[in-house]
């Protein structure tokens, strides 16, 4: 997929879509303040399902919410500092903790119902079957 067409993809909201390296640096930082993770992911199509695969290292599944509504897939948590001790004054602070929430539109090809979310080795990982649409017509009388 070329990044125009990432960049124009419905099933991300207007915040997830940036167009360059540094504007997509600035606008995760903007976005997401110095007390917020940004979790990326991946969104992909396979003959029989769709995948989301998001980086979760450290945080533990009780910590992360999956919901769908709305024919969107909402991902939500919390990711903590690990704290060595009370006294801690960091040299370097590149890792981003604190809240997350991400949030995408559920294909009308795919069964949310039947999603399974699985955390392993710091990945949330999310598969949805997809259905058989009807592409038959369908006459609707004029009344």
């Amino acid at each position: 997929m070329s990044f125009l067409n990432f960049a124009s993809n419905p099933f991300f909201e207007d915040s997830d879509i940036t167009y360059s390296a540094a504007a997509k640096s600035r606008l995760k930082y903007e976005e997401t303040g110095k007390d917020r993770y940004h979790m990326c992911l991946d969104f992909i199509e396979t003959p029989t399902q769709f995948v989301v695969i998001c980086d979760a290292p450290g945080i533990p599944k009780d910590r992360i919410k999956v919901q769908v509504k709305e024919n969107r897939i909402f991902i939500e948590g919390k990711r903590k500092k690990k704290i060595v001790s009370d006294s801690d004054e960091y040299l370097v602070c590149e890792r981003l903790n604190g809240p997350f929430r991400r949030v995408i539109s559920v294909p009308t090809e795919c069964d949310a119902n039947q999603m399974v979310a699985k955390l392993e080795d710091g990945l949330l990982v999310l598969t949805m079957p997809k259905v058989e649409v009807k592409k038959d017509a369908v006459s609707i009388a004029v009344q």
